[in-house]
């Protein structure tokens, strides 16, 4: 009986995520940061998506992160995550990439930007929305009830710079 609570408490929270906004706050926060991985002089912005808020929200779940360099010497770091209660759960693994294509903002049409996280009816605009910051987000703190209700599983986490291009530098 205790197992099925906590996994109805877990369901109720992973619910709660969509339907009190916190998913529309995390992604804006995170389309906000323009990791354009084709663009060297996007360095800083990739340093922050990976550390402030992969790493920061990762950790704060209790994962073990670290940072890998890639093997590609023009390419960015990559990020490894894990989290092991006991080597005989189930275990699962996802992959997510925190760049996204150049920005385009003339592109755009008027009163949106790549840069911020704008809804429209029941959708939602902005650079990573559907490719790929929005579908790491809700996978990431998916698995935040199942840890925090101690539901017992193994997890690992990899992100990637790198995954929409690497940048030509000098």
């Amino acid at each position: 009986m205790e197992n099925r609570m906590n996994r109805e408490t877990a369901i109720e929270r992973a619910h709660a995520y969509f339907d009190d906004g916190t998913f529309e706050s995390d992604l804006a926060r995170r389309v906000a940061i323009p990791t354009e991985s084709q663009n060297a002089d996007r360095a800083d912005a990739m340093h922050d998506y990976l550390e402030g808020e992969m790493r920061s929200a990762l950790e704060g779940l209790g994962y073990t992160c670290r940072f890998l360099d890639n093997p590609d010497p023009r390419g960015w770091p990559l990020l490894a995550a894990e989290r092991i209660e006991d080597e005989a759960l189930p275990s699962v693994f996802t992959y997510g990439h925190g760049d996204v294509i150049r920005g385009q903002d003339a592109s755009w049409h008027d009163g949106l930007s790549p840069w911020e996280l704008t809804r429209q009816g029941d959708r939602l605009y902005g650079r990573g929305t559907a490719d790929n910051k929005g579908q790491h987000t809700p996978n990431e703190h998916l698995l935040a009830p199942l840890v925090r209700e101690g539901l017992g599983i193994m997890t690992g986490l990899f992100w990637d710079l790198g995954e929409e291009g690497i940048p030509e530098r000098a």
